[in-house]
């Protein structure tokens, strides 16, 4: 009765306890492992590559809302200036800006009206040139994503043409914004838009705004005339003068 107790076989001794507990974390990291960085990138790559492939096939069929509801903030912002120059900027001032600006102002200038351009939400301005086909020069049906990077919260990759996406023409670029996700933000395909017609103006020695006037009235199938050069704003124009 007093004697050495002998140890009870079905209870589990300290060792083997600890040795379950240090499985069981084992067991649980190797669940979680999944949720770890590698899978959220993963995530990230999905997520881009479906907004680049909407906002491809938007851009193709010209659903502007559609659109512009996967343009970034910034690129919001940007087309909102344009709007405002299109209102209110000189000929001088809109010269002086990079060649897709100006493309857009005068395409603004002239299919709109003063009263239509003045209610523009910058989605609107968006949407316009979507339905314009700003955007949709480099957003062929082969158009693909390739060699995507993501560095916190934005991503740049290549935009790629033709079979196997051996023809790679600009970086495109997003940024992952609040509570929307993953946007496209457009201002590096304005850069390749600007240069290129830049570049082009150059080797046909002349300047960037004649090679912007010229493509306006080709895509449009319509002539520019001395009031497209002024602001839609009538009451800034002081004849001659120019602006007032």
């Amino acid at each position: 009765m007093f004697g050495p107790q002998r140890p009870n076989l079905l209870q589990p001794s300290l060792c083997d306890r600890c040795l379950s507990l240090v499985l069981t974390l084992v067991a649980l990291i190797g669940s979680t492992a999944c949720w770890g960085p590698g899978a959220e990138r993963e995530s990230d790559r999905e997520a881009i590559g479906a907004a680049f492939t909407e906002f491809r096939d938007a851009a193709l069929v010209g659903d502007g809302k559609r659109a512009a509801s996967l343009a970034s903030s910034s690129t919001l912002e940007f087309l909102e200036s344009l709007r405002q120059l299109a209102l209110s900027a000189s000929r001088e001032e809109v010269e002086a800006q990079r060649a897709f600006a100006q493309y857009f102002v005068l395409t603004l200038r002239l299919l709109a009206t003063q009263e239509e351009v003045e209610v523009m939400r910058p989605e609107d301005v968006f949407a316009f040139g979507v339905k314009q086909k700003v955007y949709a020069s480099f957003y062929l049906p082969d158009s693909q994503l390739v060699d995507l990077e993501i560095a916190g919260e934005t991503a740049t990759g290549w935009h790629a043409k033709g079979e196997n996406a051996v023809h790679r023409t600009y970086r495109e670029h997003f940024v992952r914004e609040p509570d929307v996700g993953w946007r496209l933000d457009l201002l590096a395909y304005f850069d390749a838009f600007s240069a290129s017609i830049e570049e082009n103006a150059i080797a046909r020695k002349a300047s960037a705004s004649e090679a912007v006037q010229a493509m306006v009235e080709v895509f449009n199938g319509r002539s520019l005339y001395p009031r497209h050069l002024r602001p839609l704003r009538a009451d800034l124009y002081a004849g001659d003068g120019g602006i007032r």
